[in-house]
């Protein structure tokens, strides 16, 4: 349960931004560094704009924003947090071949990892790889139809998948 952000890899600077429009170049220039080296592997794919997390799988999630909003006294530990790279955002361009484009990136890196992904066919095995994530201690999984075009807001072709928690409390 990570920070949600862009990676807009601009001609002549990398630019980290929260879903809420924040920079993160501040908090966290190692990434932009990585990314600045990646840049011209990206752009040589088409890629120029990257929809992902900031994340670390051993620090919760207020840990993760704690260290990825700062924007003054950069955080001791800020170089714990990588980059999971979800998607790259191109609109005229179909899910499953957005991914062939990203995966045929080589990542010559260790902060910038794109997610593993998947073409399940059936219930089962989604909840089958579902579970797989769970038990690793991830929060859930995200399911995408490979035939929908890359949109910038919620809709129906993408579904977040975790589970319900729950708990009980005596009031006295």
């Amino acid at each position: 349960d990570g920070d949600r952000g862009r990676a807009l890899l601009l001609r002549d600077r990398v630019e980290l931004i929260s879903s809420e429009g924040n920079d993160r170049n501040f908090a966290l220039p190692h990434l932009v560094d990585e990314l600045e080296r990646l840049k011209p592997i990206f752009h040589y794919a088409g890629i120029y704009e990257l929809d992902g997390e900031f994340y670390n799988h051993d620090l919760s999630h207020e840990q993760i924003h704690g260290i990825c909003s700062r924007s003054t006294d950069r955080h001791p530990h800020h170089e714990l947090i990588e980059y999971r790279i979800f998607d790259h955002i191109n609109t005229s361009t179909l899910q499953r071949k957005r991914l062939d484009e990203l995966y045929a990136v080589q990542f010559p890196c260790n902060k910038v990892i794109p997610c593993m992904s998947w073409i399940k066919r059936s219930v089962d095995d989604v909840l089958e790889q579902y579970q797989t994530f769970v038990d690793s201690g991830y929060e859930g999984i995200i399911l995408r139809r490979p035939h929908e075009l890359y949109h910038r807001k919620r809709f129906t072709g993408i579904m977040k998948y975790k589970p319900k928690r729950t708990d009980t409390y005596t009031i006295v």
